[in-house]
């Protein structure tokens, strides 16, 4: 869908008192002039797609932040239309996610950069620290819920 980069879907976990727990979801898309899918505030000319964390349907595509990012439907590079298009294997790599995050029960909120790869998703990394301004933007939707105020208190 986007050219042969190497791009990753952050996912955001929680570990509430009932288990771990998908919290947001985007994916950094790299552009074919990168190697890395670092966003830098949009400055590097790569995307972002906001994720429904359920389905894995892609709900919205930005070019940068605020005030100059603009929507766009589509990946510039190969002219896919991404927009309303479901990553493969969601189910897999979230419960991949969900399995992994039990092994760190100090980290309450663990950020896990997925790649989505020809024999199925690969966990890349696990982030501890994350700008938490570009999910709310990108989702419109504030972080801080239910879930992360039960985290606050309870920590």
């Amino acid at each position: 869908m986007i050219g042969s980069t190497t791009s990753c879907v952050r996912i955001i976990v929680a570990m509430t008192k009932e288990g771990p727990k998908i919290h947001m979801a985007f994916w950094k898309m790299a552009r074919a002039h990168n190697i890395t899918d670092n966003f830098c505030m949009g400055e590097s000319g790569n995307l972002l797609a906001w994720v429904n964390k359920n389905t894995g349907s892609i709900e919205r595509i930005v070019s940068g932040l605020w005030p100059n990012g603009t929507e766009v439907p589509r990946h510039p590079d190969t002219q896919q239309e991404l927009l309303g298009k479901n990553l493969p294997d969601w189910q897999q790599a979230t419960s991949m996610c969900l399995s992994a995050a039990v092994h760190f029960p100090g980290l309450k909120l663990q950020h896990w950069d997925i790649a989505f790869c020809r024999q199925g998703p690969v966990l890349m990394e696990l982030n501890t620290e994350a700008d938490l301004g570009v999910p709310q933007f990108l989702g419109r939707t504030p972080f801080l819920d239910a879930t992360i105020k039960e985290l606050l208190v309870n920590t």
